[in-house]
C-alpha cells in the first residue's frame, strides 16, 4: 500500500478510450463533496430514530441508559483522537476488498486537502462486486455493527451511537458512488480509476 497527499492518481499506462473503456456518468469531485452534505443529513435521519429507541429503552435494572456530560480538554483531545482513528479505519475498510481481490501493492491510500477529503483508490482493473464491497463495508461495519454493539455493551452506548452518526454521514459520497456504480454498470463487468474518473467494461 501506498501513501499519497493529493489528488487520486493517474495511471500513465492506462489509456481508456484507445482500450475500449466506458466512462462512467458521475459529479466532479467538488460537486459530488456537496451533494454528499444534504445527502448524509437525510440518510442520518432514520439511525438517529433507531439510536433513540436503542439509548431510551430501560436497562436491566429498569433505570435506562444513564449518559453523564463532563467535559475536559484530555476528553476532548480524546474524542479527536477517535475521531481521526473511526476515519483511518473507514478508509482501511473500503481498501479491505480490494485487497483481498487485487493486489495490495496497487491500493494507494490518499488525503486530498482541495476538498478535505480521504480516499482509497486502486492502480488496476477490479471486478465490480470488489467495488461494491469496498464501497458498503465501512458503512456495515461502523453505522450498522455499533447497533448490535450497543445492547451487548450499553456502557459504551453513547459513544457507538456518535461513531455511528459520525460514519454515515462521512458515507453519502460512498453512496452516491455505489448507486451510480450499481445503475450504469453490468454485473459481469470490471472497473478501474484513472484519476478521479471511474471506468468500465465487460470482461
Amino acid at each position: 500500500m501506498k501513501f499519497q497527499l493529493g489528488p487520486v492518481p493517474l495511471d500513465e499506462a492506462f489509456d481508456p478510450e484507445a482500450d475500449g473503456w466506458n466512462r462512467l456518468q458521475e459529479p466532479r469531485p467538488g460537486v459530488l463533496m456537496v451533494s454528499a452534505i444534504p445527502l448524509g443529513m437525510l440518510i442520518a435521519l432514520p439511525l438517529v430514530w433507531l439510536w433513540s429507541l436503542i439509548l431510551s429503552a430501560p436497562a436491566g435494572d429498569g433505570t435506562g441508559f444513564e449518559f453523564t456530560v463532563t467535559v475536559t480538554v484530555l476528553q476532548v483531545a480524546g474524542f479527536l483522537a477517535v475521531l481521526a482513528g473511526s476515519i483511518m479505519l473507514h478508509e482501511m475498510l473500503h481498501a479491505l476488498p480490494l485487497a483481498v481481490v487485487g493486489r495490495s501493492e496497487n491500493l494507494v491510500l490518499g488525503f486530498w486537502p482541495r476538498h478535505f477529503a480521504p480516499y482509497v483508490a486502486y492502480i488496476g482493473a477490479l471486478p465490480l462486486r470488489a467495488q461494491l464491497l469496498s464501497g458498503v463495508l465501512p458503512l456495515v461495519v461502523l453505522s450498522a455493527l455499533p447497533l448490535l454493539a450497543a445492547l451487548v455493551w450499553p456502557s459504551i452506548a453513547w459513544w457507538l451511537a456518535l461513531l455511528s452518526v459520525i460514519n454515515i454521514l462521512g458515507s453519502a459520497a460512498d453512496l452516491i458512488m455505489l448507486l451510480l456504480l450499481f445503475r450504469q454498470v453490468p454485473r459481469e463487468a470490471v472497473v478501474r480509476n484513472q484519476g478521479f474518473s471511474t471506468w468500465w467494461r465487460v470482461a
